[in-house]
């Protein structure tokens, strides 16, 4: 009864920890840096830890180039059954990719954002222009994303620079997702990809007996 519970309450605890979110914080202002954060563990994944001082990678000896044996050239009947089997693999993966993709878009919520843009150009019209052309790009865009995202708390400023001639763009930006619902994106492409596999084995073997008898024909021919 005792070891029933205990692993209840395991399993509990690992269920709990799939209601935390999992949060990207991306940053640019010249270079990019990519924080990933799940709980009280956090990882900074670009740039990554740069080497020590005086530590020197040791190179690897060339190896001997390898004779490549001449490829077969594919018949007519195979680049067929190819672009036949690529328009079936489309019509496979279209449903789980588009329900995946309905999924992602639903479970991402992206919060406090910070966008800065200072725009110029070589002559004050061409400023204008520029700014313009930048500020309906921007909103134009982020009208669109926040009818598929979950896009909250942002703030775009954009300014014109008339004086110091210098293109500026810095965006801070965190990314949530629940560590449930990027099991629930993996299950759905799980499935369709293992049978995928199961369906471009029986492809593969096909093509290979075809291959064996076109062979054999011409020897029988020569």
């Amino acid at each position: 009864m005792k070891g029933l519970i205990i692993t209840l309450l395991i399993l509990l605890f690992l269920f709990a920890l799939t209601l935390f979110p999992i949060e990207a914080m991306i940053k640019f202002d010249k270079t990019f840096t990519l924080d990933i954060r799940y709980i009280f563990i956090r990882l900074r994944i670009i740039p990554g830890k740069p080497g020590k001082e005086g530590e020197k990678k040791p190179k690897p000896e060339k190896e001997k180039p390898k004779e490549e044996k001449p490829k077969q050239k594919k018949t007519w009947d195979e680049i067929v059954d190819l672009v036949h089997f690529g328009l079936d693999a489309v019509k496979f993966f279209w449903p789980p990719l588009k329900k995946f993709f309905t999924v992602l878009f639903k479970a991402l919520e992206i919060y406090n954002t910070d966008i800065f843009l200072r725009i110029s150009g070589e002559a004050p019209d061409r400023t204008g222009d520029k700014y313009g052309k930048t500020c309906a790009g921007v909103y134009a865009a982020y009208g669109i994303l926040s009818n598929i995202l979950n896009i909250n708390k942002i703030k775009i400023d954009i300014q014109p620079d008339f004086m110091i001639n210098e293109n500026v763009f810095r965006i801070r930006t965190t990314v949530q997702i629940c560590a449930l619902d990027i099991f629930r994106l993996v299950f759905i492409l799980l499935i369709p990809g293992i049978r995928f596999l199961f369906i471009y084995g029986k492809f593969n073997k096909e093509q290979k007996k075809k291959a064996e008898e076109a062979q054999g024909r011409d020897l029988k021919a020569a």
